[in-house]
Formats: structure tokens, sequence, C-alpha cells
């Protein structure tokens, strides 16, 4: 059994009208399990931190490493995820050649990224 898989998780900092400052937290999974070119199984999920803002989770089979990626490509969540980046990061590192390993690959990637709060002014510092 061979399996690849991406994690993306991103955090943003973000304005409300009030000028007040919030963190909007997302994260993105997606997985491909093949034992052979010819039958591979894909599973995502996504997170945006607020239900209310879209989570889920889908899966499907597909016939070839070279069709998942295709469909990755094709398919989006409706939620504001960092899916695309994890996509990219997902097929970079999919075998290339029609021979599949032996192998378990797995690739554990975590991109953050922080902009800090700050409650002083220029003129106080933090």
């Amino acid at each position: 059994m061979n399996r690849i898989g991406s994690s993306i998780g991103r955090e943003l900092k973000a304005t409300q009208e009030d000028g007040r400052f919030y963190v909007q937290r997302s994260s993105c999974s997606i997985v491909i399990t093949y034992d052979s070119n010819r039958e591979v199984d894909i599973a995502i999920e996504w997170h945006t931190g607020a239900r209310l803002l879209g989570h889920g989770s889908k899966s499907w089979r597909t016939h070839s490493l070279k069709e998942a990626a295709h469909q990755l490509h094709q398919f989006a969540p409706n939620a504001n995820v960092p899916y695309q980046i994890c996509v990219a990061e997902l097929v970079a590192h999919l075998p290339t050649s029609g021979k599949t390993k032996t192998t378990t690959i797995q690739l554990p990637v975590t991109v953050a990224v922080r902009k800090p709060l700050f409650t002083g002014t220029a003129d106080t510092p933090v």
C-alpha cells in the first residue's frame, strides 16, 4: 500500500469594519492511497476554523495517478481554504513513471502565515 499526503494550515490576520483585528484560520488535507496505478483512492478534508464559513470532506476512487492529479486540479471546495497550495505540493511528489513504489511515502507539510497582532501604538512599545 502506497500513501502520499499533504496538509496545509494557514492563519491570516484580518480587519473588521470597526478596525479591530482577528485571526482567520483554515486548513486542508489530501491523502492519496494506492496499491497499483489502476486503483487510486483520494480523500480530502478542509476546515475554515468557523463551522459556518465552511468545512467538509470528499473522497473518491479513480483509475490512475495521472487522472487523480487531473481531478484534484478540477475539484475545489466552496470554502476559503489553502486547497490549491495543498494540491500543488501533493502533485509535485506523485510518481511520474508507470511503476509504483513499494515503500510508503508520507509528506507532512505545514505552512503557517502569521502576522503579529499589535496592541500598542507607535509611541508605546508592545
